[in-house]
């Protein structure tokens, strides 16, 4: 008996040697607070006033991260990282949307647990990089977060430029299903890429029916980050291909989505300036081929404990067929943090965003919106 409690106790060692090494960290994010806004197209306005949380309409959105790390020796670890979005208040408002939404009583309940942002799982060395595979934020999103100065999803922001009325979809990929690799910083530079691929078919002999639906999406990034300079320069592009074939004829939907952005920032100590530059295009066989080319410059000012920033934004959305409309995109963002501690702070902020026809007819876009919050990381 006393010898399978000492065989016990030493597994038991063993065991816990064994996963020593390994380490499981909670943190996250969470924003909340409440808005004021108005957006207006031609004779239609509408307005909301609505608490908001978690769906990027403030600061940032709401996310709660789980990171596990396991350290294999000789330099080597492997990991697992998975991020869920959160929403916190019941009702929808449809912010920036020209419909109402049902109220924050009886409307439907938010879900706390949203989606997925991301989940993958990845291989690193501090000589031969990064390679990881999964659901994960594209590298062109991801990686010029430095350029924002305040939030890139609040109206504001010519980079995520969106009207419900006018059309002018801003196009921008956040994430997708990927191979990535990060190579190690060599004197501040660092090359990444991303690969994406999937393909969906399905053969019915009896009818003689055939469909297929397949994806590739493609990154390359340059980033240079060293002392007071950050710069990146990258290029994306997205295929998409679904078709239908029939002895009666074929039909054939595709998508080719283009994407090319450069990025800098410099740190002076008193003041941070950034900007960034954005060329987008997509080509859908017909007339709702769309381009849009724009950019956005910010500079933010520590003092004392709180920041004021500022950003501006300009851009042109158009549909390329013969006679289609075209858009002149004009944003602006104001506001101020201040910080309670290193990582709580509250912020308010005020952000306009206008599209104006150019092409055909004189329509006019607009949208603007005062949020106040509460952001707290842990």
């Amino acid at each position: 008996m006393q010898k399978k409690v000492i065989a016990l106790a030493v597994a038991g060692l063993v065991s816990g040697a064994a996963f020593a090494q390994t380490s499981v960290t909670l943190s996250g994010t969470v924003d909340l607070g409440y808005n004021i806004g108005k957006d207006k197209w031609e004779s239609q306005t509408h307005k909301y006033r609505n608490f908001r949380g978690g769906d990027g309409k403030g600061m940032s959105s709401s996310r709660l991260n789980i990171d596990v790390k396991e350290q294999l020796g000789s330099g080597l670890k492997a990991g697992y990282f998975h991020e869920i979005g959160l929403v916190h208040f019941k009702g929808t408002h449809n912010d920036n949307r020209m419909t109402t939404g049902n109220d924050g009583v009886t409307g439907s309940n938010a879900p706390a647990f949203s989606r997925t942002r991301q989940s993958f799982a990845y291989l690193e060395s501090a000589s031969a990089g990064r390679f990881q595979i999964g659901l994960a934020n594209l590298i062109i999103d991801d990686q010029t977060g430095f350029a924002n100065v305040g939030s890139r999803n609040h109206v504001g922001h010519a980079y995520n430029a969106s009207f419900d009325n006018p059309r002018t979809d801003a196009m921008d990929l956040p994430r997708a299903n990927t191979v990535s690799y990060y190579s190690p910083s060599f004197s501040g530079f660092q090359v990444m890429g991303q690969f994406g691929y999937g393909k969906s078919e399905l053969d019915n002999s009896s009818i003689k029916k055939n469909e297929d639906d397949s994806y590739k999406i493609y990154n390359l990034g340059l980033k240079y980050a060293n002392g007071p300079v950050t710069a990146f320069i990258g290029g994306q592009k997205y295929e998409k291909d679904a078709s239908v074939s029939t002895p009666a004829g074929s039909t054939s939907n595709e998508e080719d989505l283009r994407e090319f952005v450069a990025a800098a920032g410099y740190d002076f100590g008193v003041a941070k300036l950034v900007g960034m530059y954005f060329d987008r295009k997509n080509d859908v066989n017909g007339p709702n081929d769309h381009k849009y080319r724009g950019g956005d410059i910010g500079v933010k000012v520590p003092v004392g404990q709180a920041e004021l920033f500022a950003n501006y934004g300009m851009g042109k959305n158009k549909y390329t067929a013969s006679g289609a409309e075209s858009w002149k995109i004009q944003t602006y963002q104001l506001g101020a943090r201040y910080n309670l501690s290193k990582r709580t702070n509250v912020y308010a902020l005020y952000g306009y965003g206008k599209a104006k026809e150019k092409q055909v007819g004189s329509g006019t876009g607009k949208g603007n919106v005062v949020s106040v919050g509460l952001r707290h990381s842990f």
